[in-house]
């Protein structure tokens, strides 16, 4: 069975910058869901239309809300987060998904907290898992890299090579 990641709007966007959103589908073994509230977070047409694509295509399905509980983790999150931090987590945390997700503090520490350090996922481990799984090349990944850079989200390594 698939393991399933839910993505926050942060990830998607840098894969948007990026033009890697496909890389989704080369993450081998996993399947990615979103949920409206991080869709909602979209406010670039540009960075929304190329998420539409890969819902469209089947990349990543859409999730919503379905129990009580879930609803009542999102509220409490969200009075510390953000909208589609909140209900990524909350959506995760009762479902068993893990979470794509690059915030830091206080988003890190109720993620670890609520699922667990193995359960989070960064932009730069979705480029690992994808180069590791032979559906991109470090070359490709370092371009994505350099893209990402220039629009201010820069990673501890200047190549995966030095990563992978």
């Amino acid at each position: 069975m698939p393991r399933l990641v839910i993505c926050d709007t942060n990830v998607l966007i840098n894969l948007a910058i990026a033009d890697a959103l496909a890389l989704l589908a080369r993450v081998p073994d996993t399947r990615f869901v979103v949920c409206a509230e991080v869709l909602e977070e979209l406010k670039d047409p540009t960075h929304s239309a190329a998420v539409q694509s890969v819902i469209s295509d089947g990349t990543v399905s859409v999730v919503a809300f379905e129990t009580t509980y879930e609803l009542a983790s999102y509220v409490e999150l969200r009075r510390i987060m953000g909208q589609g931090e909140a209900a990524a987590l909350a959506l995760a945390e009762h479902r068993g998904f893990a979470i794509a997700s690059d915030e830091k503090r206080v988003f890190r520490r109720e993620a670890t907290e609520r699922l667990g350090a193995d359960r989070i996922v960064t932009t730069a481990d979705l480029f690992v898992a994808a180069i590791r799984a032979g559906g991109m090349t470090i070359e490709d990944a370092d371009a994505a890299l350099r893209v990402l850079a220039v629009n201010r989200f820069k990673l501890p390594f200047d190549s995966f090579r030095d990563v992978v």
